[in-house]
């Protein structure tokens, strides 16, 4: 049994790395306008980071709540890429997939997120 929840533990982490690994083009039309919550796909935390996508390429990225730290930018997308360019200087590049981005630590130069952390869009 160990065996078998080893196995199936291994597939998951497998299924969910791949799950970012696709590359597409995708342009403005294909990326939802709305909230990337970072996390969980049905995670209700208000804690978690959030990424608002709005119209005229502009968006907000929305650290913590409780701490109320707030980036403002623009946004371009480039085949599978969504780079963020905050008015501060911080980029963040994400893969998109979807009705999710995936985080590229080593594509940007922010440390407010953890590598590879998955946004869900929520409608």
């Amino acid at each position: 049994m160990k065996k078998f929840k080893e196995f199936v533990f291994g597939f998951l982490i497998l299924v969910i790395t791949m799950g970012c690994s696709i590359k597409e083009n995708y342009s403005e039309k294909h990326l939802k306008l709305g909230a990337y919550i970072g996390g969980v796909k049905d995670s209700r935390n208000i804690d978690n980071p959030t990424i608002i996508i709005k119209e005229n390429k502009e968006f907000l990225f929305v650290d913590k709540i409780s701490n109320s730290y707030v980036t403002m930018g623009t946004y371009a997308i480039d085949k599978d890429k969504l780079q963020l360019k905050g008015k501060n200087g911080e980029n963040f590049i994400f893969t998109i997939r979807e009705d999710k981005i995936c985080f590229s630590k080593a594509e940007s130069n922010s440390t407010k997120i953890k590598d590879g952390m998955v946004f869900y869009y929520k409608k």
